[in-house]
Formats: C-alpha cells, sequence, structure tokens
C-alpha cells in the first residue's frame, strides 16, 4: 500500500541536499546516525551534566549555610559529619575522572550488554548499606571553606572532561565501578549524580539529628 502523504514526519524534505527529489515529492526523511554531528552529541553530554548539577546545587543550598562547627559535628562517633561526607563525594569525583582520563586514552570499546542494562539509579537508594572502598573515605578534613573549594574543584574538572569528550565517545570506553562492575562513561557521569543524591539524604539525616542533639543540650543548660 502507498501513501500520497505519509503519516508522520520523518526528517528532512527530499530535495533538499543527498536526496532525489524523482519520487515521493515533499516527504520529509530523518537524518541517519551517521550524518548526526558532535553538536548534537554534545548537547545531549550537557542534559546529563544538567541533571547531576541540579543535584550539587541542592547539596549546596543545603550546606552552605551551616555554621563551621555543625558542619563538622558527628552525629554518633561511628557516622560521618557532613564535612566528612563533602569530601568523601570529593574524593570519588576525582577518582572518577583519573580513571575516566586513563579509560578513554584506550582504543574504544564497549561495556557487556547486561551491564548497559543496569540502571545507575539504584545507587541514589539508602536502603542497601554499602562500605566505601578505603581510597575514598574521609580522611584528614579541612576546614569549611577548603572542603568546599574542593568539592566544587572536582565538580569543575569533571564538567571540563565532558566537555572535551562527546557522548558518543564515553558510550564507547569501560569504567570499573567497585559495585556496578564495567559501565560506559554516560552512566558513570550518570553514577556520580546519583552517587551524589544518595548522600545528600545521608546529610539531611545527619542535620536532623545534629537539631535534635543541640535542643537536647539547650534544653539540659536551661534546665539546670
Amino acid at each position: 500500500m502507498f501513501f500520497t502523504s505519509p503519516p508522520f514526519s520523518l526528517g528532512r524534505r527530499v530535495g533538499e541536499e543527498g536526496l532525489s527529489s524523482n519520487s515521493m515529492s515533499g516527504m520529509i526523511v530523518s537524518p541517519l546516525p551517521w550524518e548526526r554531528g558532535r553538536g548534537e552529541r554534545v548537547q545531549s553530554m550537557k542534559r546529563t551534566l544538567a541533571r547531576i548539577d541540579a543535584v550539587h546545587q541542592k547539596l549546596l543550598d543545603t550546606i552552605t549555610p551551616i555554621n563551621p562547627e555543625s558542619f563538622s559535628q558527628r552525629p554518633a562517633k561511628d557516622e560521618w559529619s557532613v564535612a566528612e561526607i563533602v569530601q568523601h563525594l570529593a574524593l570519588v569525583e576525582e577518582r572518577v575522572i583519573q580513571d575516566l582520563e586513563k579509560a578513554i586514552a584506550k582504543d574504544p570499546q564497549r561495556a557487556g550488554f547486561f551491564k548497559r542494562l543496569i540502571p545507575t539509579s539504584i545507587v541514589a537508594s539508602r536502603l542497601v548499606r554499602v562500605k566505601s572502598p578505603k581510597a575514598v573515605r574521609p580522611v584528614a578534613v579541612l576546614d569549611k571553606e577548603n572542603t568546599l573549594e574542593s568539592f566544587q574543584k572536582a565538580r569543575n574538572s569533571l564538567k571540563t572532561f565532558c566537555a572535551a569528550h562527546d557522548k558518543h565517545r564515553l558510550r564507547n570506553l569501560v569504567f570499573k565501578h567497585p559495585f556496578l562492575g564495567n559501565i560506559d562513561g554516560v552512566a558513570t557521569i550518570s553514577f556520580v549524580g546519583y552517587h551524589e543524591q544518595r548522600h545528600y539524604k545521608q546529610i539531611c539525616e545527619v542535620l536532623r539529628k545534629i537539631k535534635t542533639m543541640q535542643a537536647a543540650d539547650k534544653f539540659s543548660r536551661d534546665t539546670k
């Protein structure tokens, strides 16, 4: 069966560069995958970065007003302070950048099919507790100003890396994640956002506990 006009738009019009106007005049034909330029892929990467930056900004808006004492206070002996969580996030992003740079220097390769099906969003859930690798555990936490500066520097480095390499290239490298296994570069960038979201929830929990502790201390002092 033939249509005198197509029921949907498929792309550019016949008669434009690269198409013949001898048949199906006026039909819209979509660009083929290899015709799509780097600019389109870069835009896709910008959308991915916009999503992780939204989480990043939400976290910064939460921790920036905290006074230095509360920033460094642990809610319990065996629980991280906000300062330690932020340092952990910075260490993870620094490690991600280092490993991505090593991976992209190698010949292009693809992560396994089933690995590509694993949603990196599972990282955001705090229902499953995991122990951080030793290399990204906080040590010798700096003061608030320097901790935030280090955190922002790591994010800027990640964005610089993404600006230099488009989504297609990032799809064709393998990053070895300690829990997710081998994932591609785009999934790795996505992981950074979900990982930050996970710890944003943790920071909110820590701040609630500290607020309760401080209220209890104040009540104790006032009733003496």
